[in-house]
């Protein structure tokens, strides 16, 4: 049984992670934390999919535009998804979704407006 996760972290627009979020997150498994910069490409899902489909990821955390990625990114993946503040109905710019089919993993959402941990 495994007993630590290879986590993906998807930063929102503009920003990072955390020193503080990957100080949690380090203590569940190996983090994984690209800089992403989601403007430079319409094919960010694709692109992210096609650097981590053999990382053996066990689930994908997103915030904001990252939690948008993250979502799709999940499906394409098959794996666990935990999104903050997802920016999934409306982006400022474009970018592709690509099909995903039928896939069965886990997604959590978390919406916060005035929470100060979210």
């Amino acid at each position: 049984m495994k007993s630590q996760f290879k986590i993906l972290y998807l930063h929102g627009l503009g920003t990072t992670i955390s020193e503080e979020k990957y100080e949690v997150l380090k203590a569940y498994g190996e983090v994984l934390f690209p800089a992403i910069d989601y403007q430079a490409s319409d094919q960010i899902i694709k692109d992210l999919y096609s650097q981590y489909k053999e990382e053996g990821i066990d689930v994908i955390i997103g915030s904001s535009f990252g939690g948008f990625a993250a979502y799709y990114l999940s499906l394409l993946l098959n794996t666990d998804c935990l999104i903050f503040n997802p920016a999934l109905p409306y982006r400022s710019f474009p970018q592709h979704i690509p099909e995903v089919g039928q896939r069965k993993n886990k997604l959590l959402t978390i919406i916060g407006s005035q929470d100060l941990v979210i």
